[in-house]
């Protein structure tokens, strides 16, 4: 914690202070075409919900009221988790200024801003499979240095991009196809 407890407006200029400026733009950005990366898990969660109700309905009539609360609960988080996921699609990506980095990505239903020196990139890695790679597209895998080395993964990008991104920070990039 680097900063006190501030409103959110002042909070900004206390942090250009340090060199992290709000409202950086994306130089480069997960691409739209790629929302099948962001939603897919979600959306087979969200429809897998009902069709397992009806078979523990069947399986055990006594619960089919239980289980039918249960899937209508469980729905909830569902549909919220395919909410952020999309969120995630249109935000997620990198921007280079300075001798900073700033990556924009999720995990499950988190999202993360990270903004650290370039020198710091401990590990940056484009993974595609088949079908990305006849896309042109990848997920860019980027773990900085720090207390533990953490993995930052932003799906749907342009691999052209990625490997721009790679040549413009100075670092050989490992690159990892998926059969």
């Amino acid at each position: 914690m680097l900063l006190p407890v501030k409103h959110e407006k002042s909070l900004g200029k206390n942090l250009q202070v340090i060199g992290i400026y709000s409202g950086i733009d994306n130089d480069y950005s997960a691409q739209p075409a790629g929302i099948g990366s962001y939603l897919l898990i979600p959306l087979l969660i969200a429809s897998l919900i009902v069709p397992s109700h009806d078979w523990v309905a069947r399986l055990f009539p006594r619960f089919a009221e239980l289980s039918f609360f249960v899937a209508v609960m469980l729905e909830i988080p569902a549909v919220w988790f395919i909410i952020v996921k999309f969120v995630a699609l249109l935000t997620s990506g990198v921007a280079l200024y300075d001798d900073k980095i700033m990556i924009r990505c999720s995990a499950w239903t988190r999202f993360h801003t990270v903004v650290s020196e370039r020198e710091k990139i401990v590990k940056m890695e484009l993974e595609q499979n088949l079908l990305q790679a006849l896309s042109g597209r990848c997920a860019m895998s980027i773990w900085f240095e720090g207390e533990e080395h953490r993995r930052f993964k932003i799906k749907a990008m342009k691999a052209s991009e990625v490997r721009k991104i790679a040549d413009i920070l100075g670092y050989k990039l490992a690159e990892k196809v998926r059969t």
